[in-house]
């Protein structure tokens, strides 16, 4: 489990409380955010059973608010010290929005829904957007995607628009889903082609998404999936080809070991690739030898026929490559990259591919996590950890009482 809060995020997190029945009250809870680097059983497994350091526990900030009892005294009105409330909201709403992690989407729908429609009755210009887009952002989330399209639009229209980058992006997820024809993936294309355009980045902002490897794995997928809109051996089908590639390879060159990209890579350039013959080898290649077929297969100036020759002996060493591989890997590959797109013989380009897309196959093999070795583990540490175990559950109700505590440990849940 993982109940880390990123940098512009929030969290949400649900205490059991049981008040006593003859409580008179008032009731005042005390709440405190508390941060340690790593817990102690992580510092077991980084200094190998030797003694560690104890990281100290801090305490950035903490808040008390005073609940009245029926029946009890009256407790004076409270309002928050942070202005304006309408942000709190805003930030209860991406906390539910995200509960249960942002990959798995189990997040608190109903209750991020209600936060941000809170967020609208402030009447602000400057919560407005705000509110608009986050439930767009929710309803996506939800697969409510013609409710989505709605406040996307009205995030637009109000008197202080969202960032019309937030727009483009949630926008292009919507129009993705529901695209039905090649014209519309087209369109969504050109979308995500506005945003990572190099001359439209909002620099005063400081941001810069021709860096962002999740748009440019969505635009590689678009112009994949629209390649089949056209029939097999077609100049545009090779063209759409050949620019998911590229989309692809910008993934590659922020994230190296991007599975998406690589598994995409592989089956591009197969369709790319021509009839390669088989070659065999009887002894384990090195490193040196196959950088060397590498950059003769690369190199234009060469006969067409040595060339070949190497790009088949860089697949027969491919499966004989001894570990470790992924320096050898790469740099085979980052020789023959930019080969393939100088490359202007048909025939020698279809070999070429031939080698990235068998290159790019290990790669994302090696780079797949192993599924299997995860759940195993992770099966074994929560059986051994029951307090661990509960917290790792979709949604968490934390006790406040050592015999709460106790009987997580004991049964695994709370106590009715």
């Amino acid at each position: 489990y993982d109940k880390q809060i990123p940098p512009g995020a929030a969290a949400v997190l649900h205490y059991r409380l049981d008040i006593p029945a003859d409580a008179k009250g008032p009731v005042e809870l005390t709440a405190r955010l508390r941060y340690r680097k790593f817990d102690d059983e992580y510092m077991k497994l980084v200094y190998e059973g030797k003694p560690y350091p104890t990281l100290p526990i801090i305490d950035i900030c903490q808040d008390t608010v005073t609940l009245p009892v029926e029946g009890g005294p009256t407790v004076a009105p409270q309002e928050s010290p942070i202005k304006p409330a309408w942000q709190r909201w805003n930030d209860y709403g991406i906390g539910n929005l995200l509960e249960g992690g942002a990959a798995s989407k189990r997040g608190n729908f109903k209750q991020a829904e209600e936060a941000f429609r809170k967020v609208l009755t402030a009447n602000d210009a400057e919560a407005t957007p705000h509110g608009h887009l986050n439930l767009a952002r929710t309803y996506i989330e939800e697969g409510r995607l013609d409710e989505a399209a709605k406040e996307l639009e009205a995030s637009g229209n109000c008197e202080k628009p969202a960032p019309w980058w937030s727009r483009l992006w949630f926008t292009a997820q919507v129009n993705a889903q529901n695209a039905s024809r090649t014209q519309d993936l087209l369109a969504v294309v050109a979308e995500l082609e506005k945003l990572l355009d190099p001359k439209g980045q909002p620099t005063d902002r400081g941001f810069d998404f021709t860096k962002d490897y999740v748009a440019w794995n969505m635009l590689a997928n678009l112009l994949f999936k629209v390649r089949k809109a056209h029939p097999e051996g077609s100049t545009e089908r090779r063209e759409f080809t050949v620019r998911a590639i590229q989309a692809a390879e910008r993934v590659i060159a922020l994230d190296a070991e991007d599975v998406t990209s690589h598994d995409l890579l592989a089956l591009a350039y197969g369709e790319l690739a021509g009839e390669v013959p088989t070659v065999t080898t009887s002894s384990a290649p090195t490193a040196e030898t196959m950088t060397k077929h590498a950059a003769l297969a690369a190199e234009a100036k060469e006969a067409a026929t040595a060339r070949k020759q190497a790009c088949d002996q860089l697949l027969a060493d491919l499966p004989k490559l001894p570990a470790p591989k992924l320096a050898t890997i790469r740099e085979v590959m980052g020789k023959l990259r930019p080969a393939f797109h100088a490359e202007k013989d048909p025939s020698m380009q279809s070999v070429l591919a031939a080698v990235l897309a068998a290159y790019h196959r290990e790669s994302h093999d090696i780079y797949k996590p192993d599924e299997v070795a995860r759940s195993n583990a992770t099966r074994i540490y929560r059986e051994k950890n029951p307090a661990a175990n509960y917290a790792a559950g979709d949604r968490v109700i934390y006790p406040t009482t050592p015999a709460h505590r106790q009987a997580i440990i004991d049964t695994g849940e709370l106590p009715r």
